[in-house]
């Protein structure tokens, strides 16, 4: 198989490196999805690091995210999503919301990036789907599965710039240079 990973602590860095004066941030948590409650403790550890308070919002179902994008406080400075299929699979109204807000939005995945969202520190599907089918093809031909190494999953930082100009938001040339991927 391939691990993945929980990248949250390295996400909230990256955002508080692009967006360094981030004291609170709106957190969406799915409590039936484990990868959302998992990414939530990672997040909660990171974030009393950085002195940096979290709002969470419980949401699972697409009403309830409608729900808490209808009421995002307006204390908040960003906007985090942890990994989650079922809030990746809305990400188009986390996208909206925090354009309309003018707050930056940390996703999970590159193609959430693409989509619209600021920032995110996590795995690109395409070559996740590239490692997963040599993996594939490898027992296909008769590899006994548990022949096969786990393999970890390449992490991207990727960064939208024109996001970044819709919500005003004027990102330093190095830090620019240190993403993997920049939507311009």
């Amino acid at each position: 198989g391939i691990r993945t990973g929980n990248p949250t602590p390295k996400r909230l860095e990256w955002l508080m490196t692009i967006v360094p004066d981030i004291q609170s941030i709106y957190v969406f948590n799915n409590p039936n999805d484990n990868s959302s409650v998992q990414a939530l403790a990672a997040l909660t550890e990171t974030a009393s690091m950085f002195n940096v308070e979290l709002e969470i919002r419980d949401a699972s179902t697409p009403e309830e995210i409608d729900a808490g994008l209808g009421a995002i406080p307006e204390d908040v400075d960003a906007i985090f999503i942890p990994a989650s299929a079922f809030f990746e699979a809305q990400i188009n109204k986390f996208i909206s919301a925090a354009n309309i807000h003018k707050l930056p939005l940390a996703a999970p995945a590159t193609a959430n990036v693409v989509t619209g969202a600021l920032t995110s520190f996590g795995h690109d599907n395409i070559p996740l789907g590239k490692q997963a089918s040599r993996l594939a093809i490898q027992i296909l031909r008769g590899v006994n599965p548990a022949d096969l190494p786990i393999e970890t999953a390449d992490l991207f930082l990727t960064i939208n710039l024109q996001t970044a100009k819709i919500i005003g938001l004027n990102i330093p040339d190095d830090i620019i240079r240190q993403a993997d991927i920049v939507i311009r």
